[in-house]
């Protein structure tokens, strides 16, 4: 892998993009001519060209704003890898999107303005995408500091080179995304009963817990993987409930840059984790004792302790995928919930 870093310097007229393209004049990070920004306010404008080894560009000519605060956001992304190892999803504010799905794979997304997914890069190698960010946010800010004259990136620096010692001794982090056998797979959408899917609740929940500054909330393992009698979709759904209105809006705050926020017609505030057609974690946060937590919870309740419900939702789930139309599954799936909902029944 490898990079290049370009800035913005409007008077530098290098044509480096399609006539019309409004990000049309760029120079190389090596040139003299940054020596003539006399100072740093909010940062330097301009992008990074991160190519695999066969020049496949994984971040294209795209202004992401500040420069600086792009490689800054990308260390912080291989320091999370680093720490949370595979399984983890780290998006970060710039549209940048990246997902482990293997001891060795990284994905990575760049997200349009609307929120859409571009086709993601597949990079083979986690050691080699750690080392050639560290290493480029390392020469980057080497030369700001040395061309700019300033002591702005001193700390960040420092940061850098206590990474890129642990990189040194970088092993992936043993794995909590498990997707089942295929020997278990009733049709498109659903699989047997996985007992993975309690460790994979167990893992999220803890990191989780690490993003939370709340300390009254309670998460609960919900939905289909939740209950050992039925089939499911090898997707975890996660409920936190909170103690009012207050605490919900800091828990939203405090996972939103891990999580993909989702609209939903549930009165809740909804995320996931996964990009599609891999999501692998829906995250729903709600008041404890709200209609929703309650309805949710007793619902899950009642599958656990009343065999023949569950036998009759697995069926109905069941015959429901077969025609795979995932909306059409959805809707008789929450039909079925609406009919036998604990609360309104009693």
């Amino acid at each position: 892998m490898k990079y290049i870093s370009f800035i913005q310097y409007p008077d530098k007229k290098i044509r480096r993009f399609p006539v019309g393209n409004e990000l049309e004049y760029f120079f190389d990070i090596s040139s003299s001519e940054l020596s003539k920004i006399k100072e740093v306010r909010v940062g330097v404008r301009g992008y990074i060209s991160l190519t695999d080894d066969k020049d496949n560009e994984l971040l294209g000519h795209r202004l992401f704003g500040w420069i600086d605060s792009l490689w800054l956001e990308l260390v912080e992304s291989v320091e999370k890898l680093m720490h949370d190892g595979f399984g983890a999803t780290i998006v970060q504010n710039c549209g940048l999107i990246l997902e482990t799905y293997s001891k060795t794979l990284v994905k990575f997304y760049i997200t349009s303005e609307e929120g859409a997914y571009k086709k993601p890069c597949r990079i083979l190698s986690q050691k080699d995408f750690i080392d050639t960010i560290l290493d480029g946010a390392k020469q980057f800010f080497c030369r700001l500091k040395e061309h700019l004259k300033t002591n702005q990136y001193d700390e960040d620096l420092l940061k850098i080179d206590e990474l890129l010692r642990k990189a040194e001794n970088f092993q992936p982090i043993d794995p909590y995304f498990h997707y089942p056998n295929e020997t278990t797979r009733v049709n498109t959408f659903l699989f047997q009963h996985n007992e993975d899917w309690r460790e994979m609740f167990e893992k999220e929940r803890a990191y989780l817990m690490k993003l939370i500054t709340e300390t009254d909330y309670e998460i609960q393992h919900v939905g289909s993987t939740a209950i050992n009698t039925l089939s499911a979709r090898p997707v975890i759904d996660i409920l936190i409930g909170t103690k009012s209105k207050w605490s919900t809006e800091m828990i939203v705050n405090d996972i939103h840059r891990d999580y993909f926020y989702q609209e939903t017609s549930f009165p809740v505030n909804a995320f996931k984790k996964g990009t599609p057609p891999d999501c692998q974690y829906n995250i729903y946060v709600t008041e404890k004792n709200s209609p929703f937590w309650n309805s949710v919870i007793t619902f899950r309740d009642k599958l656990l302790t009343d065999e023949d419900l569950a036998k009759e939702y697995d069926e109905l789930k069941r015959k429901a995928s077969a025609c795979g139309d995932l909306q059409d599954y959805e809707n008789q799936k929450s039909a079925f919930i609406e009919r036998n909902d604990p609360l309104k029944l009693a």
